[in-house]
């Protein structure tokens, strides 16, 4: 596998400035979230996976293409809901 981070960053970065730059001020949300998820996915598709040039292993019908490592410092957070809403909290157990 190799280190995608730097076309992830690539991604999210242009991902970022198209919504705060286009989208952000729109005031038709509902149809706006959707239109949206459609061009992250288009960028994703564009801006890493075709980056990508994994052949499918042999005898294997699914190939992982990507693999999410966390860092040692990274905290695993979980949006629960609550009587005032919701809340995040860390999963027992789970220590990174």
């Amino acid at each position: 596998m190799q280190d995608v981070t730097r076309l992830m960053n690539n991604y999210r970065e242009c991902s970022r400035n198209i919504w705060n730059t286009y989208f952000a001020e729109q005031e038709d949300w509902c149809c706006l979230g959707s239109r949206y998820d459609q061009i992250r996915k288009l960028l994703f598709e564009s801006l890493v996976l075709a980056q990508l040039k994994e052949e499918p292993r042999a005898g294997s019908e699914v190939s992982p293409i990507l693999k999410v490592v966390p860092y040692v410092s990274a905290s695993v957070r979980i949006r629960r809901p609550s009587k005032d809403g919701v809340y995040w909290d860390a999963e027992p157990g789970l220590q990174y």
